[in-house]
């Protein structure tokens, strides 16, 4: 599903409209959700990620990996990183 408020659609409700004064909200069929927004004081564009395996999925390591894997696409996809000179905060 797709929460996109700066359209105003939102995949997971019934009529397909957001109802959520939120931020741009992705769930995939894995369990993974993505959460992105921008900074209301900063030049910065956050998000937040989770991955909310099956009970029976017990493997962290395979569940990091495509956690980080995913995060990575999504960040290039979505993002655009090169295209939009973004740089990632140092740590």
């Amino acid at each position: 599903n797709i929460r996109d408020l700066t359209t105003g659609i939102d995949t997971a409700q019934p009529h397909g409209l957001a109802i959520l004064p939120s931020n741009d909200h992705f769930q995939f069929e894995n369990g993974l959700v993505i959460t992105l927004r921008t900074s209301g004081t900063e030049p910065k564009i956050k998000y937040y990620a989770e991955l909310c395996a099956k009970p029976e999925e017990k493997d962290l390591g395979k569940l990091r990996t495509i956690l980080d894997r995913m995060v990575e696409a999504i960040v290039e996809e979505f993002l655009q990183p090169c295209l939009n000179n973004l740089k990632p905060k140092a740590d």
